[in-house]
């Protein structure tokens, strides 16, 4: 159905919804979506430090993979095509191994481009769950070592939810993480883009991901 647009008595340039965040304030912008209802230990926004801390939470036990798990935080896809970038710190706690973090390209399958710890130190990891909402498990596999806990992660969508995963750790020179993911809706959703950040065993020391900036742009 189609319908004129209303005379409002002025002419007003095209507005978008906010999609990019530099974390700057003490909420989080309207774009973003948990996948269940917050909790005030997942999060922390560090106006001293103009950035967004997660913190790493528990899988729960009746989950394989991140389609059940609560703290996925997200947008929903702002266009057919565009660039999803982010600034990121990890800092795990040592005392414990497979704490996970990093991006994710969510729906009913979904893949994810993160940082996990390991005995060796944190390991740069894509990993891709075919058919999520079915109960399966994600596969991993596991990149090159990360020197420091600083990193920048993206995602390029183009058309047809063609989905390239890349990596830097300057911020100028990418590396190309797993094959291309071809994006799918969620059960009463659309795709969306996000940051996770969960832990596989129960402590009280939860490490964390300092998410300087996410940024939404143009794909060039």
């Amino acid at each position: 159905t189609t319908h004129h647009k209303p005379d409002v008595g002025k002419t007003f340039p095209k507005e978008t919804p906010p999609e990019s965040d530099e974390f700057n304030t003490s909420t989080l912008g309207p774009q973003w979506q948990w996948q269940a209802n917050p909790r005030a230990m997942w999060s922390f926004m560090n106006v001293a430090q103009r950035s967004l801390r997660l913190y790493s939470q528990p899988i729960p036990d009746s989950t394989r993979s991140l389609w059940n798990v609560p703290n996925v935080l997200m947008q929903k896809f702002p266009a057919e095509e565009f660039t999803a970038m982010a600034k990121v710190s990890f800092a795990p706690n040592s005392k414990i191994e497979g704490e996970q973090a990093g991006r994710v390209i969510m729906g009913e399958s979904y893949a994810t481009l993160g940082l996990k710890s390991t005995r060796t130190g944190i390991q740069i990891v894509y990993s891709v769950c075919k058919d999520a909402a079915d109960g399966n498990t994600p596969k991993e596999a596991l990149s090159d070592a990360l020197n420091g806990n600083s990193i920048y992660l993206r995602v390029t969508v183009r058309k047809g939810a063609i989905c390239n995963f890349s990596y830097s750790t300057d911020g100028k020179k990418f590396v190309k993480a797993g094959d291309e993911f071809t994006a799918v809706p969620g059960k009463w959703i659309g795709a969306k883009v996000g940051l996770f950040c969960t832990r596989s065993l129960p402590t009280n020391d939860s490490g964390y991901l300092d998410v300087d900036w996410f940024r939404i742009e143009p794909v060039k």
